[in-house]
């Protein structure tokens, strides 16, 4: 009798450690610092799968694949202990990521770069279509023609302390629209960005080159930055996609202090 009391004793604990368990990532999730958040970033078993590709005339989705890899930075729950989700289920988690709309989950995955990998076709239509919504319903292509991929050093200059506001204002991951030659416009995640004594230190996911973290020099005096492969003038927007973002971890929270009020609006900074 006390051997089987014992059994049902250890029954019982082992059922609420297991009826616990997702509370306790919930907090670890929610309780998550910017520091946390960098982290995240930095990983690469976190980032995109595959690089940027597809889009109108193949000329790329660079900025809806940033996007979709921060949403997924702050709004992605891994399960990997669950079975793998089928079409239909992939479909609703990008849905819900591509509109930033509420936290998910992620079954049979501990980290999106398998995930995407494992469904490049799924994920890629849904940036293909995020990219035609933006471009001929929010007519967000307005904005590829808005810069320019060179300046005078004086005003570069003060662009990079406006980018650099911006930076130290937001949360990981700032959208910058990287201006190029024509009407040739890049996107990239903000990462770093360090004061030095001849101007600024920059880190950045690069969506051609997902599964790194690179890193540019600039110079006072300089009239452009340089990817390596192109130039170019950076100009921050989307902020309100941060706003959806802490919308949604504020309901999947409950409370009130994700949220945060930005001191600078989604207007591309000129």
């Amino acid at each position: 009798m006390g051997g089987m009391i014992r059994i049902l004793g250890v029954v019982f604990v082992l059922y609420m450690v297991l009826m616990a368990a997702p509370s306790v990532q919930a907090g670890d999730f929610c309780a998550r610092s910017e520091e946390d958040l960098r982290a995240v970033f930095e990983d690469p078993s976190q980032r995109m799968g595959f690089e940027n590709q597809g889009g109108l005339m193949n000329g790329g989705t660079c900025w809806w694949h940033s996007r979709l890899q921060r949403a997924a930075i702050y709004l992605v729950r891994f399960r990997p202990e669950l079975p793998r989700p089928d079409r239909s289920a992939v479909e609703r988690i990008l849905k819900d990521l591509v509109h930033q709309r509420q936290v998910v989950e992620i079954p049979g995955y501990a980290g999106f770069a398998e995930f995407t990998r494992d469904h490049q076709a799924q994920v890629q239509r849904e940036l293909d279509l995020w990219q035609i919504r933006d471009g001929f319903v929010n007519q967000q292509w307005i904005r590829g023609l808005s810069g320019r991929p060179v300046m005078p050093a004086r005003k570069l200059a003060k662009r990079m302390e406006r980018i650099h506001r911006a930076f130290r204002a937001s949360k990981p991951g700032l959208w910058v629209m990287a201006q190029m030659k024509g009407i040739t416009s890049h996107a990239l995640l903000l990462l770093g960005m360090e004061s030095t004594s001849a101007g600024y230190r920059l880190q950045f996911i690069d969506s051609n080159f997902p599964g790194e973290t690179r890193g540019l020099e600039y110079r006072r005096g300089d009239r452009t930055l340089d990817l390596g492969y192109a130039e170019f003038i950076p100009y921050a927007g989307f902020r309100n996609d941060f706003r959806r973002i802490a919308a949604a971890l504020d309901a999947h929270c409950g409370r009130g202090t994700v949220s945060d009020p930005f001191e600078i609006s989604d207007e591309l900074i000129f």
